[in-house]
């Protein structure tokens, strides 16, 4: 048998130590609901009686300050000895005013799970209501059953970086993301264009559709509307002469196998890219390169293209650039 162990687990334990000898009508509690613009802010005493009832605050200096004022009023008014704030964490947006309240040493601040919200509205029989009031006042009945997790100032050039690192965790884990997409719309407009299989002796013409120039121009032109039976359908030197007008110089070898890999490609169907962001219709205005050698050469406006993207360059005709 475990002794000096809390039902409520750890944090209801530390709670326990907190408060303990303490009076339940001088511990304060207060529970605010973060939004974007607002601050919602509910305050009751351990014995869950309301103090405050409901205030919505501007989420800006002045609304801190009077955040600040309503807490020093009810604690007075109760004569509390212990003032614990929770906020309900809602993305980033909490952040900032939870680091503000940790800097008060008389506030002991608790972030609070927005499951556990969610659940104590549920228990409360308002699963399916939800307000700025209820969220508050859920966050106050976790406050007294120990719930919440303390708030860490760590002022070390560690700390002061680890915002930065999470941020830059984001950012590439959002470009892996879309990186997928892209490779998987890829494989639709153009089945097997990265696929490697040393077994069966399949491999990349190029080794990465994204990471190479001339994969980049290659998912340009599928973006355009091309189509691996138009690739090809494009003799070598044509071909060339399209990489080229892209930024693009493509060997003569190369060119040859990426128009035998596509011609032997899968053609695309509409089960496989119905859904998938819109390519252009193939145009009947072709690029050739006796067009792009022209003077001062620009591709006539065609209607096959959307009015607000009217071309004025060769892009416009075929070049992904």
């Amino acid at each position: 048998m475990m002794h000096g162990v809390h039902i409520g687990g750890q944090r209801a334990g530390a709670f326990l130590e907190l408060v303990r000898g303490i009076d339940p009508g001088r511990v304060l509690l207060v529970g605010v609901d973060v939004a974007k613009a607002t601050w919602y802010v509910v305050a009751a005493d351990l014995l869950g009686e309301v103090v405050v009832d409901g205030v919505r605050l501007p989420a800006d200096r002045a609304g801190l300050a009077e955040c600040e004022r309503l807490i020093a009023a009810a604690r007075s008014r109760l004569g509390a000895e212990v003032v614990v704030v929770g906020v309900e964490a809602a993305g980033h947006h909490h952040q900032t005013l939870v680091g503000h309240l940790s800097d008060r040493g008389e506030l002991v601040v608790r972030l609070l799970n927005p499951a556990q919200v969610a659940a104590v509205r549920k228990q409360q029989g308002n699963r399916r209501r939800k307000t700025d009031w209820l969220d508050a006042a859920a966050v106050c009945e976790l406050l007294a059953r120990g719930e919440g997790s303390p708030v860490h100032a760590d002022g070390s050039p560690a700390g002061a970086l680890r915002p930065l690192w999470s941020g830059r965790k984001d950012l590439v884990d959002a470009r892996g993301r879309l990186r997928q997409q892209a490779g998987a719309l890829v494989d639709c407009l153009w089945p097997g264009f990265s696929a490697t299989d040393k077994q069966a002796g399949v491999t990349p013409v190029l080794s990465s559709p994204f990471d190479t120039k001339a994969g980049r121009v290659v998912v340009g032109l599928l973006a355009e509307g091309w189509t691996p039976g138009r690739i090809a359908a494009t003799g070598p030197a044509e071909l060339r002469q399209i990489f080229a007008a892209c930024g693009c110089r493509l060997s003569g070898p190369l060119a040859g196998r990426l128009i035998a890999r596509a011609a032997a490609a899968l053609p695309a169907h509409l089960a496989a890219t119905a859904g998938k962001p819109a390519t252009w219709p193939p145009c009947s205005v072709r690029w050739t390169p006796s067009r792009a050698r022209s003077p001062g050469w620009r591709p006539r406006w065609c209607r096959c293209w959307p009015a607000p993207r009217a071309p004025s360059s060769p892009r416009s005709a075929g070049c992904p650039r």
